[in-house]
């Protein structure tokens, strides 16, 4: 009877034996896994550590030409601007050929190019300390973002033929510069036709006489005759163009138009109009809008302009 009560009394201790061994196999197991899951995360870590370094110096490098770019620009404005005296190998080199420019009265008087420079690289010195173009947080001067619009309107043209064609065509066309530009720099080239109204005729003046100097010039962002010709066309000759200037002010609808029209009788003399647009209906329409609208600061030149226009293309 003692000997079967002896032998239930040993199989615990044997049962206890494995199931403490199968603990300690287990233990090995997650400390094994845990070591090797460390090892692994600790050369992932040391990866991404390594690649930071590099995008950091690249990063760094970057921000080094960047800098340098920009002390150059400010450098160049300051300099077109009055604002600071350059040794003599740094001056921009005079351009002798003079420019056209009227007085209020309508006489003619010589203004060189390198004034006209100087006044459009005052107006963007003018911009940059303006607090409602901080706002916009830019990270660079209104300089370079003028250079880069210009590059980005002069590789994406609007429509000037077949715009009717479809309406997808013409509603292409009305949002043209919403497409390319997008919404907030059309909210900051919004804002400067706003802030700047008291000055924006006589900068738009000065812009047009730059645009169409003939020689080459000192301050860089002049765009293409080109480029000119398709964005006078596009203002004058589609829906999309009149329709984007009659949310405008009309001061500046009337300037546009008017300019726009001086650089589609450029394109007639230089034979240079290939969508063949004729002007005439237009020299009769800005002739009646601007003799219509006081308040214009060159009122006279204007009107002695039209008036030339309409004797060159026969129109009575």
């Amino acid at each position: 009877m003692m000997e079967p009560l002896s032998r239930t009394r040993k199989r615990p201790v044997t049962y206890q034996k494995g199931r403490t061994f199968l603990y300690f196999i287990f233990i090995v197991i997650l400390v094994i896994a845990g070591y090797t899951g460390y090892r692994m995360l600790e050369s992932r870590h040391k990866k991404e550590l390594a690649t930071l370094e590099n995008e950091k110096l690249e990063w760094s490098g970057q921000n080094e030409k960047l800098s340098q770019r920009i002390n150059s620009l400010e450098k160049t404005i300051s300099r077109l601007s009055g604002d600071i005296e350059l040794p003599p190998e740094e001056d921009i080199n005079e351009i002798a050929e003079p420019s056209t420019d009227f007085t209020d009265e309508g006489a003619e008087e010589t203004v060189s190019i390198s004034e006209v420079e100087r006044r459009i690289a005052a107006f963007f010195v003018h911009l940059d300390k303006q607090e409602y173009i901080k706002e916009y947080s830019l990270g660079r001067g209104t300089y370079e973002v003028y250079e880069e619009t210009i590059v980005k309107i002069s590789e994406k043209p609007p429509l000037l033929v077949n715009e009717t064609e479809s309406l997808n065509s013409m509603f292409m066309n009305i949002a043209h510069f919403y497409r390319h530009l997008g919404r907030e720099r059309l909210s900051l080239i919004r804002d400067v036709l706003s802030y700047e109204d008291e000055d924006m005729e006589s900068t738009m003046r000065d812009f047009f006489t730059w645009y169409t100097h003939n020689n080459n010039s000192g301050l860089k962002g002049r765009p293409s005759q080109q480029a000119l010709y398709e964005y006078a066309g596009f203002f004058l000759n589609t829906i999309g163009g009149r329709t984007y200037l009659m949310r405008r002010d009309s001061k500046i609808r009337i300037l546009t138009s008017y300019y726009s029209l001086l650089i589609l009788d450029r394109a007639n003399d230089t034979k240079q109009n290939p969508y063949g647009i004729d002007i005439r209906p237009y020299i009769r329409l800005v002739y009646g809008d601007i003799s219509g609208k006081s308040g214009f600061k060159f009122y006279s030149e204007y009107i002695k302009r039209l008036a030339r226009l309409k004797a060159k293309y026969n129109i009575y």
